[in-house]
């Protein structure tokens, strides 16, 4: 399909195959098809957010506050990886049509992500509505 091509190609252009990767989302092909490792022990994100309880309830709808101490103790891991590992791009999902039931789950939803990523990251760009963040640096 197109959106594996433009991802991983995007994966592979604008980084190192030394360079990581993170994924907001339930989508871990860049890893696979861009060859770049994860930064993080959570491959995919749904393990960061009430996803398989709103989506069984047909909910539709996500405060942060609605996070339990699973959740919140899997950020504190999160934002340890991403400190220590530093991704060179972190590509957002919940804005595609291809991920309808990440919708709910924009990054900036999660304020620890969000100052991380507004910290270290410009928005590079977009890719079949998957937002491309690159890390800020001298080779940026």
């Amino acid at each position: 399909p197109r959106l594996e091509f433009d991802a991983f190609a995007v994966c592979q252009t604008l980084s190192a195959p030394d360079e990581t990767l993170f994924v907001w989302g339930n989508y871990a092909y860049p890893y696979y098809l861009g060859k770049r490792k994860p930064a993080t022990r959570f491959v995919i994100a749904e393990y960061l957010v009430p996803y398989w309880e709103k989506y069984l309830n047909h909910v539709t709808e996500f405060h942060e506050s609605e996070l339990n101490p699973l959740h919140q103790k899997n950020l504190q891991h999160l934002m340890m990886d991403l400190q220590t590992h530093q991704p060179k791009l972190i590509l957002d999902t919940s804005s595609s049509a291809h991920f309808p039931n990440w919708s709910m789950y924009p990054l900036e939803s999660i304020s620890v992500l969000k100052v991380f990523v507004q910290e270290h990251y410009f928005l590079w760009g977009t890719v079949e509505g998957i937002k491309i963040w690159k890390k800020i640096g001298p080779q940026s």
